[in-house]
């Protein structure tokens, strides 16, 4: 249905998904068009600078914690933003 919509060839979406292809960025924005998602959506799994990419590390960091570690955890991040951000502000003054 893809190959369609962006009128390529099923067997080049294929070599695309598989990674035996690149694609030129004039295709990728007509797969984002087709899909109706914006390009970010496609990249997020690549990009290393975003929230959502550091949500999911956050969250695949505690995965493996007792309900315990996360608390403490937890306890340590909220209390390394209050030093951040009273650290930043004295810097600012």
């Amino acid at each position: 249905m893809l190959s369609e919509l962006i009128d390529k060839t099923p067997s080049y979406i294929s070599y695309i998904e598989n990674g035996f292809k690149s694609m030129s960025l004039e295709t990728f924005v007509l797969i984002a068009n087709a899909l109706r998602v914006s390009p970010t959506q496609l990249l997020i799994e690549q990009l290393t600078c975003t929230e959502i990419y550091a949500s999911k590390e956050i969250t695949l960091l505690l995965s493996d914690c007792s309900p315990y570690e996360t608390l403490v955890l937890l306890d340590v991040l909220q209390a390394l933003k209050v030093s951040l951000r009273e650290r930043h502000e004295q810097s600012d003054e």
